[in-house]
């Protein structure tokens, strides 16, 4: 195969990966931010989950590079300590061993899983939960993660390439239970959410234009 003119990468995290396999340096475009719809959904209500528990969440394929099986053992750990409610949305080949987790668990009542949630409602998710966590063990660059801050929810999020841009808008946890744990405490006891600077898809566009509009004039 031919070697490409350019290689983009949304984000520092997979130019390295990139770099690593392929020795291709590629030119970094972050993705933009979006800002989720939302339908006005009561969720505290539609899941029946009491007002002196707080809400953790987490949206996205039920798959095993997504972490969830960490999220769940260091959600039980968060149990004994406080109240809370953990809901996690989307669906995949993992769901129904994670409900059986659960249940291994001890945690099943404390946990919602809503299934597949309509792009119209996730707003209505991202704000009414007080965490959102994203416990990826590998994400280049985790769009939800974007949906959350543009939410004005706080964020605990293993390493991602979000925080190239986000900075200290989101709180950093390793990919293994304690430290998630230790991360959603830290939010949980938070005065105010984080503010982030936002990214919009208009200036990822320009960049993109003007990373075509360079190898053009030197081709």
């Amino acid at each position: 195969a031919e070697e490409p003119d350019k290689v983009v990468a949304v984000s520092e995290k997979l130019a390295e990966e990139v770099e690593d396999e392929f020795d291709i340096k590629p030119e970094v475009v972050h993705n933009g931010f979006s800002e989720p719809e939302s339908s006005g959904l009561d969720v505290r209500k539609h899941h029946d989950i009491p007002e002196d528990e707080s809400i953790i969440f987490f949206v996205g394929r039920h798959a095993e590079q997504k972490g969830l099986e960490h999220l769940l053992y260091g959600f039980k750990k968060l149990l004994e300590e406080r109240d809370a409610a953990l809901v996690i949305g989307g669906k995949g080949h993992m769901t129904e061993p994670l409900k059986k987790f659960t249940e291994i668990l001890g945690i099943r009542d404390s946990v919602v899983f809503p299934g597949f949630i309509p792009q119209e409602e996730l707003g209505d998710y991202y704000r009414e939960a007080d965490v959102f966590v994203s416990p990826s063990i590998n994400e280049p660059f985790g769009l939800t993660i974007t949906e959350a801050l543009e939410s004005g929810t706080t964020v605990v999020a293993t390493e991602n390439g979000v925080e190239e841009i986000a900075g200290d808008s989101l709180i950093s946890t390793e990919p293994d239970s304690d430290s998630i744990k230790e991360g959603i405490e830290k939010a949980l006891e938070q005065e105010s959410r984080c503010k982030h600077e936002s990214r919009s898809w208009e200036e990822m566009t320009e960049e993109v234009i003007e990373t075509y509009r360079q190898l053009s004039q030197n081709s």
